[in-house]
Formats: C-alpha cells, structure tokens, sequence
C-alpha cells in the first residue's frame, strides 16, 4: 500500500536545520497493525505525518500504490488523504461545537457518500463505538474516551484503506484506552492500521509489527504475527459533493455557534443598516434635488390624470385612497396652481418681485415636514426653507401674490401672511391653504393662461365699410369696482385714433370643454387708458358668465390633479394606476428641462455608486474584524481538510456561510428599520424612498460585498499548514 525508500524530512528551527526524519525506507501493508514507539522527539509523529501525507518530504520517495508521489501537488495530496487516509489523534481533533451525529456524517458528507444512507451509516457507527446515549451530545461536553470513540467512528465512516493514530490513548484513562485499541483491532483486518505510543505494552497485544525509532531513524522493525488479509477494501468512485450538501454544511456551522453567530449577525445587521440607511437618505434628497430642485414648475407634489377615451372623470374615484392628499377637479389646475406667479415682498415696499413662484397645496405637507412655524389657515402660506434663506424672508412678513403677467400692478392682488417654513420644496415653492385651490375664480386664470383668446375691434375702412381687426395678445383682470359690462383697455394696444375710428370690440374665449364663449363690447362701456402694460381690466361680470359657463353644476372634468405627499407616492400611485386606462402626466420622471442636472435614473444610478463605496469600506472592517475573530476556526477547518475536504470545498462552504449570515441580516435589518420607522419621522421619510426593487438591487450589492469578505478571509484562512494548525506540538518544531 505505502513504501518510502530512503526518505529524509528537514525542519526550520530558529536558525538551524532539524532532522526529522533520516534515511527511512519502509513498506505497509493492508492488513497490518503496526505500532511505531520511540522517545519524544525520534520522529515517530513526523514519519505518520509523511505517510498520512500531511507532511512533505525533502528527499527519497514515497509511493502508494506503487505510484510516486513527488510530483504530487497539494491538491493532489489532499485528493489522497481524502481517499485513502482516516484520523485518530490523541488531542482528538474533534469539532466541539458539532454533536456526536453532525461529526461522523461529515466524513460521509465529504466523501459524497450517498445521501439517502448518510443517515442510517452514521447511526450504524454510533452503535458500533457504543455512543447511541450520546447521540446529539456535542463534543465539547463528551468525555476524554467518548471522544475518542467518535473519533474513530468518523474515520471508519470515510470507508478508506489507510487510519493513522497518533497516541490515541495518550489522554485517556486505562479503560477507555483499551476500549480504543479494541475498537482499532476490530477494523483492521481489511485496513493498514499505523499507530504511534508510547507505550508499547498497551498495544502489543493488537500489533502485527512493531517499529522503533531513535534520532529519526528506525532503529528496529520486528514483524510479530501475520497480517492476514491483505486483499485491501473495494474503493467505490468517488463522487462530487451536491451543492444541497454544501449548503447543509455551511448552515449547520453557522448555527453551531449561537454565539458567534449572533455576534457577525448584530455586526452585519449593523453595516447594512447604516448603508441601507444612507442610499435611503440619498434617494429623499431626490425629492429636492430631481423631483423639486431642478425641474421648473414641475412638483412631485402633483399628479396630472387625462382618460385615454377623452370622457369626463369621476374625482371620487380617487378621493378614497391614502396616497391621495386631495383631488383637483378643475381642468386647468395645473396652470391655476401657477395663478399668483409673482410674488412681491410686503405691502408696503415697492412691489419687489421675488419671482415667478410655483403654488402648491399645503394638504401635502405633514406638520413634521415644517421647520418652524404652523401650517397656513386662509391668506396664509408656508414657504420652503430655500425660497426664506433666498429671500430673507421671516415668518410674519407678508407677501402681495398677483398673475404671472401683472408683476407691475401693484394694486391688483392679494396679501399673505407667512405662517410657517417647510424643509420640502425649493426656491420657489409656496403651499397655500386648500381653501385657495377650490376657488372657480383662481380655476378661470388658469384656463385663461390656457385658452385660445382671441380679441376684435370694429371700424370702417377707407371704403366705409365695416371691418373687423385683432389687436395684439394681451392678458386679463378683473374688477369688482367695475360696472356690469364695462372694460379698461391700456391705448398702447389699439390703433391710432387719428387713422382708425373704432366703434365696437369683441372678446373671443375658447374653444374650451368644448365651450366658447363671445362678449360683445359697446364702444360706451370701454374706457381707454394710458397705462404702461398690455393688460385688458375687465368687469367682473364678464368672470361670472364664464365661471357658469366653463365650471357650471353640470361641469364634468376632463383632467384631474391627484395630489400627494411627495416623490415616493408620486411614484407608487404612478405605478399603481392602470396606464392603459389612463394617461399620466408625472413630470419630475422625465428630464425635460434644461436646468435638470440629473435625471431620475442617473441619480439613482450614482446613489447606488455611493453606497457600493461606502459599503465596500465597512464590509472591508467586517472582514477585518471576522478575520480576528474566526482564528479559533482554523483547527476546524484543518480537521476537515485532514478528513478529506478540499481547499476549494471550505472556501465555498466559508462563503456561503457569510452570504446566508449576510442573507439573514439584511431580512432582519429592513425588518428593524420597518419597525423603527414608525417611531423616528426623519427614519420612515428616508424609508419611503424605497421600492421593492431597489431592496432586491441593495442586497445584491450586501451579497456581493459579502462574497467579497469571504473570499478576503479565505486568503488569510486557508494559507496555513495542516499538521501545524492539528499538532499542538508544531510550533516547537517548527
């Protein structure tokens, strides 16, 4: 079976060179108990070493099978040791965190022993080494003979021709020390058995030769009975171990160690939690920066909502769902939130404009969204923290809000106070009461920033015939002080009287809702001015006829504005109306302005960037810091690649242990982060930004990272040696 022809081995002391073994020449064979004795230091446990291929040699050979073995490679080695090699040492090198049964399945697992008879071989094993009480104990609380019992039970289970033990009863009683030769005596007649003692009496009576070693020299090698059978063990093929096994395997060690289990799982929950936190808190400054900052008078506030079919709209169908704020029923809403687009500071300044604001409904905002101050009643609005810092701005000022084309009239428009200050919005946003939004006047300036205008005036030409001529487009207030019916006409906008004699005007409005409406002016109920602007003042007579027209009881909307809170409802509600029912008009999604630095997907492209980096720095720590703490596993794994387990084996089973630690971290920390949520505001403003998709993208990116550790950690696990991480001994040796 093994033959080692004039073998040398040297050791590295200090600054000199140790013989460990010298000249040994040596054939084993199947069948035979040898027992090797000499004096501590003769190299008895370095030649078991070589012969178990744990340990190299510098010079001779060594064949197995008949086959050299110098060209071996340390995966080569390992494949032998895994086919041919089973364990027994007298320190046990038992896993302690493991029980009875997961120690002996696991040599059947690592020879893909089939998974249907792991179960009844392992218990055949634990009856045949008497430790069926003793089942699921773990090792760390078996006795000295116990564990040695399960020792030998797991290297029986590897099925292979070859067991070396190396003073397996050094630290055991005399009873559990003859119970152990006993147990070897019993399996070695189809097997090589090569123990190593000091004490050769104990084994005498099992021996078949018996081999003394001085200086690392064998001094005596005296056959002492016949080995009997030496036909050897039919070796099936063996197989590679299934993922399922893998996966199996990494579990049971996570779970083995409650302790260090909980302690990588509060370290990892940590990480994530802070990375999960920080890519949250980037994606609500989307709100300000894409949704808000940058988009003109776009508001993530805001949901436009037309029907496919071009009918009417029904608003309480939307009325019901929390995402909602409220519902504008106006068709125009969208340019009626912008009907007071300038603002100027105070009443009683010079009408200092501060610039075209956009309006919003303050039913949006929370009262923790407010940075001071209280939510605005009537005449009262909130301004954005931006829009105050800008402005100078104090609560308490107030503001003359006018048209978007009157910003030079200053004795047209109307006063609001600052009630209070919100961190939402940008410079120029303005929440107003609601009230504000459900005024018919408020609707008709937007429909008439909307509609087509079309104004006339009467007069004879040369020929004295009656003709009518437009004049250029202007805009339009309107007066209560005005008498039913009459209209102020700056003169800047109508011909010189001197050529044309006007005798009558028309004003057009429309087609709007299907409507058009048409006001013919007597030359007697016009007044003309001198004023400076391009604005048309007119009775509000003229307003009440259109309101009835366009917003009368029977008005049916053909758009809707669906307000909500912010950019995450706007999405989710986005996203939950049926598109093919509806068109939906959400413009802070698209990247039609030219002030938008980002859009919203390059946003989130580089916050996931971010994060990437910044958890790519703090699972580095973790490595670190599972590096250090982990040591102690390093005379585990050694004990599995003595068993038969490959390099490549354990640094996938390492691996997929970090991801399932990795895996459940990342499920309890967004469940304690969901939890917090409720309690922190600033936690679930940041937490709504979330979707589900980007949960799955974010742990993604924490496997990832969690591979990336493992892989860290198997260079620095899986770079040692075998014997010297086993033999407590080593270090002196080495």
């Amino acid at each position: 079976m093994i033959s080692l022809k004039n073998v040398y081995k040297y050791y590295i002391a200090k600054r000199s060179v140790v013989v460990g073994l010298r000249d040994v020449s040596l054939d084993l064979s199947i069948g035979e108990f040898v027992v090797i004795t000499g004096e501590s230091g003769s190299g008895k446990s370095t030649l078991l070493n070589v012969i178990s291929g744990l340990d190299g040699y510098e010079e001779g050979s060594m064949l197995i099978g008949g086959e050299e073995t110098a060209h071996y490679t340390p995966d080569a080695w390992e494949t032998y040791r895994a086919d041919n090699i089973g364990f027994i040492f007298q320190n046990y090198n038992i896993i302690d965190s493991y029980t009875v049964y997961q120690n002996i399945i696991l040599a059947l697992e690592l020879q893909g022993y089939d998974e249907k008879k792991r179960h009844e071989r392992t218990l055949e094993l634990i009856e045949m080494v008497g430790l069926s009480h003793r089942i699921h104990q773990r090792a760390a609380k078996l006795s000295g003979g116990e564990k040695q019992r399960a020792v030998i039970a797991r290297a029986i289970a590897k099925d292979c021709p070859v067991i070396v033990a190396d003073e397996p009863t050094g630290n055991l009683d005399s009873v559990s020390g003859e119970e152990t030769l006993k147990l070897l005596h019993a399996i070695s007649k189809h097997r090589l058995i090569v123990l190593v003692t000091h004490h050769f009496a104990d084994a005498a009576p099992y021996a078949t030769r018996h081999i003394r070693m001085k200086d690392g020299e064998i001094v005596e090698d005296v056959p002492l009975k016949d080995a009997g059978e030496k036909d050897g063990l039919i070796k099936k093929d063996r197989h590679p171990i299934p993922l399922k096994t893998l996966v199996g395997a990494g579990a049971r060690n996570v779970f083995a160690t409650p302790g260090r289990f909980l302690f990588q799982l509060i370290l990892q929950m940590l990480v994530i939690g802070v990375f999960i936190f920080i890519y949250a808190f980037i994606m609500y400054s989307e709100d300000i920066l894409v949704g808000e900052g940058v988009a003109d008078n776009d508001s993530s506030h805001q949901i436009r909502l037309v029907r496919r079919d071009e009918e009417a709209l029904d608003p309480v169908l939307f009325e019901n769902d929390p995402i909602i704020r409220s519902v504008g029923i106006y068709e125009p809403s969208f340019e009626a939130y912008r009907a007071f687009g300038r603002v100027g500071k105070s009443v009683s300044s010079e009408n200092y404009p501060l610039g075209e604001i956009r309006m919003d409904d303050a039913v949006v905002l929370n009262e923790e969204d407010l940075t001071s101050g209280t939510l605005p009643g009537e005449h009262e609005v909130v301004m954005s923290d931006l829009a105050m810092e800008l402005h100078d701005l104090s609560i308490g000022d107030q503001l003359l809000m006018f048209g978007t084309f009157y910003e030079y009239i200053s004795t047209y428009g109307e006063t609001f106070t600052i009630s209070g200050s919100t961190i939402r919005g940008n410079n120029m946003s303005v929440y107003f009461n609601s009230s504000l939004f459900e005024s018919k006047a408020i609707a008709l300036d937007g429909l008439l920033n909307l509609a087509r205008k079309q104004h006339f005036y009467y007069h004879y030409n040369d020929r004295d015939q009656l003709v009518r001529s437009s004049f250029s487009g202007i805009e339009y207030l309107f007066d209560p002080t005005l008498e039913e019916g009459q209209v102020i006409i700056p003169s800047r906008v109508l011909p010189d009287p001197g050529e044309i004699q006007i005798v009558d005007y028309e004003f057009n409005f429309g087609p709007y809702f299907d409507n058009r409406i048409k006001f013919p002016v007597s030359i007697d109920d016009v007044i003309v001015t001198d004023t400076p602007n391009e604005v048309i003042i007119m009775s509000t007579s003229f307003q009440n006829e259109m309101i009835d027209l366009f917003f009368g009881e029977d008005y049916e909307p053909m758009s809707l504005v669906l307000n909500v809170h912010d950019l995450t409802d706007g999405k989710i509600l986005t996203r939950m109306i049926d598109q093919d029912e509806y068109r939906v008009f959400y413009h802070v999604f698209t990247a039609t302005t030219r002030e938008r630095i980002l859009t919203a997907s390059e946003f989130e492209s580089l916050a996931y960037s971010i994060v990437f980096l910044v958890g790519l720095a703090l699972y580095t720590v973790v490595g670190v810091v599972v590096r250090n703490i982990s040591l102690a596993r390093k005379k585990d794994f050694a004990i599995y690649r003595s068993i038969g387990a490959s390099r490549a084996y354990l640094s996938r089973q390492v691996v997929f242990e970090q991801v399932l630690i990795g895996v459940i971290a990342f499920g309890f920390t967004v469940v304690a982060l969901w939890i917090l949520s409720h309690y922190l505001y600033t936690l679930s403003l940041a937490m709504r930004y979330l979707f589900f998709y980007q949960y799955v993208i974010l742990f993604v990116i924490s496997v990832f990272l969690s591979v990336f550790v493992a892989r860290m950690y198997n260079r620095k696990v899986f770079g040692f040696s075998v014997i010297k991480a086993l033999d407590r001994d080593g270090e002196a040796r080495l």
